[in-house]
């Protein structure tokens, strides 16, 4: 199992170019230190025994995610949910890290394919990933989010994995 090193979770090009939010955002209380474990340990360790993977998002202060257009009300905010891709950024790996997380049980809340700005031949910007607030609760919810407004959340099926 990987190791639990906080400063991937908290690490953001955000704070580093804003003087000031660099201590906090780098620096989650005690509460979020503990979802950010509980989502290492049931989610992104077992993914990292099969596949290599990039954080792009872990844990956001809330200066941070009000600054990326966060929800109020995002997983983010509580060190819940981590943003992922597959170091190999194509259409296949997506659908094969998917298809694995789905499969293999992975304890996720939800998982969401989000898409965007980035979009290329049907590939998600990354992968939203979520533990349950209420430990050892999963409800395994998976959507895709098909434009930039993310108010287009759809019921995604993975192994029927269809462009937007």
């Amino acid at each position: 199992m990987t190791p639990f090193l906080i400063s991937r979770y908290t690490r953001s090009e955000t704070a580093e170019r804003q003087p000031g939010l660099k201590y906090e955002q780098e620096n989650p209380p005690a509460a979020v230190i503990d979802n950010l474990v509980r989502l290492h340990n049931s989610i992104i360790a077992p993914i990292e025994e099969c596949f290599f993977i990039r954080i792009g998002s872990g844990y956001r202060c809330e200066p941070v995610n009000k600054m990326v257009g966060g929800s109020l009300t995002s997983a983010h905010l509580f060190g819940r949910a981590a943003d992922i891709e597959p170091v190999e950024e194509t259409l296949q790996r997506y659908q094969e890290l998917c298809r694995w997380i789905t499969e293999n049980k992975i304890p996720f809340d939800k998982m969401i394919l989000e898409y965007g700005a980035k979009e290329v031949e049907g590939i998600p910007a990354w992968i939203h990933l979520q533990v349950n607030k209420i430990p050892g609760k999963s409800r395994r919810l998976v959507y895709r989010i098909c434009s930039d407004t993310k108010q287009d959340y759809i019921m995604f099926d993975v192994g029927k994995w269809a462009l937007c």
